[in-house]
């Protein structure tokens, strides 16, 4: 069940509803890899994850 946050009142999610949800369909494979299975996140805490992730140098 989503949670709810005292900071601007962002609702949380757990990694499994992330990955499952509509909106990051496209995007499974990496937050399978890059969320923890035991933390919440926002949207915009999601969104900053993957935009990290995308913009990282090729090593």
């Amino acid at each position: 069940m989503a949670t709810k946050t005292k900071k601007d009142d962002e609702i949380l999610y757990s990694k499994e509803q992330i990955i499952s949800s509509k909106k990051y369909s496209n995007r499974k494979d990496i937050l399978n890899v890059l969320l923890k299975d035991d933390e919440e996140y926002s949207f915009s805490r999601i969104d900053e994850i993957i935009e990290e992730f995308m913009n990282k140098e090729v090593q």
